[in-house]
Formats: C-alpha cells, structure tokens, sequence
C-alpha cells in the first residue's frame, strides 16, 4: 500500500496502485479486506486531501483462486517407524507437485489443506508429509501435518485452487503438466455422482 506523499509530490503522483492478493476462496475474506483497505485509504488519502487521486486495484486472484478443485492421486508412500514397530511418520508422493499446479506454494505464503478421497479411513492420524513427482527437494506440497493412514491410488484433493496453477506448469524431470479436466455444471456436485462418474470407490465427506 502506497503512504500519503509530502506536498512537494503531490502533484506528481496522482495514482495509487492496490496490488493483487485479494483471496478468492470460499471463505469469503474478500468483506474483512475490503473493509481493511477502505479505511487505510479514508486515513491516508483523504478525499477533501486528494480529490484528483485515482485508485487502482489489481484482483485477479480474486476471480480465479477457486476456479477449480484439484484431484491427485498417491503413486508411492514411505512409512517411518520407531523401534518397536510403532509409525511415526509418513510420506506420499503425489501425481501433482510444485512444478504442476503448486507452483504458487514456493512463491507466497499460501498454504493448501489437503482432503481425502478414499474408501479405507481410519481414526488414528499421523505425521505426514506430501511431495510431488519428480523426486526434486523443493517439490514439496505440505509438511507436518495429520492424515489418517493412506493406500496407493488412494486420491487427495484441494479445493479453491486456480490462482498461479495451470498456466505456469512446466515439463520438470519430464513429467508433464498437462491436467484432466472435468466439468460440472451443478454447483454442488453429489457425492454418488461423483464416485461414478471419476472413481469407483466411496466419497468420504471431510468435514
């Protein structure tokens, strides 16, 4: 956010350029933000102070951050355990990673929450870790964070994802970027549907 300028630049600088970061999600943010910049606004640039300043504002994350819900699945899993045979920790490698659609995650403090799509659940959680493909050290989706142990093929899936994704993919390691994409036209899709018309398993609702 640019600060009030001294009366000798006053003339000069006739602009004020609000930059992207405006969220997008389902979480309906966007009220407490603009609430925020309109009063940091109203004290920095009064109107009777400022009649001929222009406002500029740049929300294109706004408009795509949940254009889409991205559906990835496990190719391979890692298990630590203690001595006594006890987990630990677990990692799992997913068909999606940093130089896919979570290109933003390096780039900002945005971090994703990752929701499970499987048929085998159970109550107990553990310490888990979720990479991508290509077996880089930065291809890192999350870490520490608590999951229920998974299978193989199980399928994790990200909701309010768009921003910074699949147009700034790459061909990393050669895996390609390329997505499937799905349309739904019902703005809440069924569980039943769903099961099968992607997968043959059952959709757990993870609230």
């Amino acid at each position: 956010m640019m600060k009030k300028q001294p009366e000798e630049f006053e003339e000069i600088s006739q602009e004020c350029n609000d930059k992207s970061g405006f969220p997008g999600d389902n979480f309906n943010r966007i009220k407490e933000f603009s609430s925020i910049i309109n009063d940091t606004l109203n004290q920095n640039f009064p109107l009777d102070e400022f009649p001929n300043l222009e406002i500029v504002s740049e929300p294109g994350r706004y408009f795509v951050e949940s254009a889409f819900t991205l559906v990835t699945q496990i190719h391979s899993r890692k298990i630590t355990r203690d001595a006594n045979g006890k987990i630990v920790s677990v990692m799992y490698y997913l068909n999606e990673g940093i130089y896919s659609n979570f290109l933003f995650i390096p780039l900002g403090p945005e971090k994703v929450t990752p929701k499970i799509l499987s048929h085998k659940r159970t109550n107990e959680k553990f310490k888990t870790t979720l990479w991508g493909p290509t077996l880089d050290s930065i291809d890192k989706i999350c870490e520490n964070i608590e999951l229920e142990l998974l299978e193989i093929d199980d399928v994790i899936y990200f909701i309010n994802m768009g921003a910074y994704t699949t147009t700034v993919g790459t061909n990393f390691n050669s895996f390609s970027a390329k997505t499937n994409i799905v349309y739904f036209l019902e703005k809440n899709i069924e569980s039943k549907k769903l099961n099968t018309e992607l997968f043959d398993f059952n959709f757990i609702n993870d609230t």
